[in-house]
């Protein structure tokens, strides 16, 4: 496997395809020991070293066409600048071990924490009791090219820079993890609220 020390010292495209090498062949190893012993670890463990569920959904799917003969990848190493280190040729993945590969790309994605996003739009409504310090918030903002309803809950300092925003008319900023809940979209774990500099046109 590649070492970080010899990475540092390889050009871009280089690097790229060493972890990329390195990764197809923890997810085989990890597949292989799967498949011997019903546990999963292997995968988890190959995170830190490229092993994803993206990569392994993409190998499954790349079986889906060839179902008779797996899944091989083959690389060549240009002559000029031979790589350092062991040298991986080929990875192949044979039919048997890729629904593993792809029930491991289930478990990866249900595994890995909810990736925050930043929404940019315009508070439209202010709902909070009378003697509470949190309230509810509606922003627009546009989602897949469409305006969208984002609701998200606010503590005390962060309410009352809604409401700024709102009786300026001017958007707003705010991070947090956005979710599906029938119809509704939700901001869930909302922070850094922030008023931008530029106002809504007539």
């Amino acid at each position: 496997m590649p070492l970080p020390g010899v990475l540092d010292e390889e050009p871009f495209e280089r690097r790229v395809f060493l972890v990329l090498a390195s990764a197809l062949t923890l997810t085989r190893r990890a597949a292989d020991a799967a498949v011997a012993t019903g546990n999963m670890d292997g995968f988890q463990q190959g995170v830190p070293r490229g092993v994803s569920a993206n990569l392994c959904e993409a190998v499954a799917g790349m079986g889906e066409d060839s179902i008779e003969c797996g899944v091989n990848f083959h690389f060549t190493w240009a002559g000029s600048r031979p790589p350092t280190g062991d040298v991986i040729q080929s990875v192949v993945f044979p039919p048997d071990i890729l629904p593993v590969i792809r029930e491991a790309a289930r478990l990866l994605r249900a595994a890995a924490p909810p990736e925050e996003v930043e929404i940019y739009g315009y508070v439209v409504k202010l709902e909070r009791g009378l003697h509470e310090d949190r309230g509810q918030v509606t922003v627009v903002t546009e989602i897949h090219d469409s305006l969208r309803h984002i609701r998200l809950e606010l503590d005390g300092d962060a309410y009352r820079v809604a409401i700024q925003a709102h009786d300026a008319v001017r958007a707003v900023t705010c991070r947090g993890v956005l979710a599906k809940e029938g119809t509704t979209f939700v901001l869930r774990n909302p922070h850094d609220m922030v008023i931008e500099f530029e106002s809504m046109e007539p």
